[in-house]
């Protein structure tokens, strides 16, 4: 075959629970890991309809007792260290992130770090000192508020930084033991989202989705589900956007989402990602904003070196397999929704050559073509 049929290690959360209500389940969940949680939450969404007051009344009808951190932007490697101290002095036995993938993503690194010494800074891709976690993290259960990410399902968090001699930096905290113990999935949690966000979740899942197919790792697991979800994208994304209480598509765009975790976990993605980290290190451009913009851009330079002959070829049917089950041409269909360049939160055409030198991670290196610094600075200036 082209390609393995199977990963060498298939990583996905130990329990997944999914469907509208099973945020029902959260206190019996909660109980089988100890008796005090540190609860991670956004500032605004579980509070909408009083939902963070029933999470705490749920959790102490089970015997647990909670320490609440709330997240106000995307995190950075200060409010990890902070969190965590307050989880590590308040003997938490586990963590609850219930939020975006902000949200979850500072869950996830506090969960890591609670038993480990040092700043996390220390544990960071790139930029660290490549301090490995001597001690198991914390079980996390992970209750997903938007559906883009996929966070409840991976093994990495994305963190922000400021470096001497690098600058302003977002790079990955990652290790396997960081995957989620349960993802506990909602779709009503989704529902009265703003079309803003919902079009920028969507999009980051459809990118997941699109990426972990066409990427160097891909294997026939990874693409069944990953056609799957682009799927349920193709479906449904629109009418989320145009209804934010519309339940049938918050279910199928909470599916997308999910499986657009595991098969990133699994497969890796590419140049979309692998650009993103650097492009919101110098303008505060959102991550979905960004994948809805570089998507199409990054997909036509695939395919443009694809049809040269270079990369992964196998790649070019994964492609079409991505635009049959979305059913539409992938530009055409990021095209149906308003988006801003880059150019209008900042980003400027002198940024563009730093942006090129920072997209090393891992997700450059799954792309299925090596593209160029020219071929990516072309990319990045189509996004301005």
């Amino acid at each position: 075959m082209a390609e393995p049929v199977f990963p060498a290690e298939l990583r996905v959360p130990s329990r997944v629970l999914f469907g509208p209500g099973v945020l029902r389940h959260l206190g019996e969940v909660a109980g089988a890991f100890g008796k005090r949680a540190l609860l991670v939450t956004g500032s605004a969404s579980v509070r909408r309809g009083g939902t963070l007051g029933k999470i705490e009344a749920v959790l102490q009808s089970h015997g647990v007792a909670s320490v609440h951190v709330t997240v106000r932007h995307e995190p950075d490697v200060e409010s990890v260290d902070k969190a965590s101290a307050m989880g590590r002095s308040a003997g938490c036995d586990f963590v609850i992130a219930v939020g975006g993938g902000s949200v979850i993503d500072l869950a996830k690194s506090a969960a890591g770090m609670i038993p480990n010494e040092g700043s996390l800074l220390d544990y960071l891709e790139g930029v660290g000192t490549g301090k490995t976690m001597a001690r198991a993290p914390l079980p996390l259960i992970a209750v997903p508020t938007t559906a883009g990410t996929g966070s409840e399902a991976t093994k990495n968090a994305v963190i922000n930084g400021y470096s001497l001699t690098r600058g302003p930096f977002k790079k990955s905290f990652r290790d396997p033991r960081l995957v989620p113990a349960v993802a506990l999935v909602d779709p009503e949690l989704s529902m009265g989202a703003s079309s803003e966000i919902t079009t920028a979740c969507g999009m980051d899942a459809l990118t997941q989705l699109v990426e972990s197919l066409t990427s160097l790792h891909a294997t026939a697991v990874t693409d069944a589900l990953a056609v799957s979800g682009i799927e349920a994208v193709g479906r449904s994304l629109q009418r989320a956007v145009e209804n934010g209480y519309g339940l049938e598509a918050r279910v199928e765009m909470a599916y997308a989402a999910l499986l657009s975790g595991i098969c990133l976990s699994n497969a890796g993605l590419g140049a979309v990602h692998g650009l993103a980290s650097p492009v919101s290190a110098h303008a505060p451009v959102p991550h979905g904003h960004i994948c809805a913009v570089l998507l199409p851009l990054v997909t036509g330079a695939n395919l443009a070196a694809l049809r040269e002959g270079r990369g992964r070829q196998e790649a070019l049917r994964g492609y079409e397999r991505a635009e049959e089950a979305l059913g539409a041409p992938i530009a055409g269909f990021c095209g149906r929704f308003r988006i801003r360049g880059f150019g209008s939160f900042g980003l400027k055409l002198e940024d563009l050559s730093r942006v090129v030198a920072g997209a090393t991670s891992g997700s450059m290196k799954t792309n299925p073509v090596e593209l160029t610094p020219q071929e990516l600075e072309g990319i990045l200036k189509e996004a301005l």
